[in-house]
Formats: C-alpha cells, structure tokens, sequence
C-alpha cells in the first residue's frame, strides 16, 4: 500500500475509496470479523496519515469488501472505522443483493 500512495498526490487520494479484504478471505465464504476490519481500517488509515495528514486519512473511505451477504452486513457496515461495505460475489445476485439492502435497513 506504501508503494502505491506514494505514486498519488493529494488531489488523487481525494477520490480514493479503499476497499479491504483479508486476503485469505478472496473467494471464501468466510469473512473476516467486524473487529478485524476495524483493526485493518486502522492500520489502512495509519499509512494514509504518514503519507498525506491528518486530515485527508480521516476524509478516506475505508469499505469492507469480503463476503458480505445479508447475515453479516449490519455489524460490518456499523462498524466504526469503517465507511461501509463493498458487495461482491453476492452483488452478481439480484434477489441476494436485495436481501442484503433489506438486511442493513
């Protein structure tokens, strides 16, 4: 990640969104825990700090992206430190994407 911000200005990181997934967790149908993705955000928004301030990491969005379905949404997307959630196998899925909407409101 260090590589790669530092390629980035100030004006490209305020179009960033970061999404995480462990990567033991690609292709899986286990997710990591809400604890653990806070713990990521963390340390995802410590790098941003040490390149860009205070400020901009604080303005980054920082999504949780691994295996989230409508069982698990609330505790990701509540999750402090976190900005949200990414859908991804699950979003191929009309009926399982509206079940994970319906799950989070």
């Amino acid at each position: 990640m260090e590589s790669v911000l530092a390629l980035l200005t100030d004006a490209d990181l305020e179009r960033l969104i970061i999404a995480y997934e462990p990567i033991w967790a690609i292709g899986a149908e286990e997710p990591d825990t809400p604890d653990g993705a806070h713990t990521s955000a963390l340390l995802i928004r410590k790098v941003v700090r040490e390149r860009f301030g205070d400020v901009l990491a604080a303005n980054l969005p920082v999504l949780y992206g691994g295996s989230v379905n409508a069982k698990n949404i609330k505790p990701f997307a509540e999750q402090e430190g976190l900005n949200g959630v990414l859908v991804g196998r699950a979003s191929r899925d009309a009926g399982q994407f509206v079940e994970i909407v319906q799950a989070y409101q």
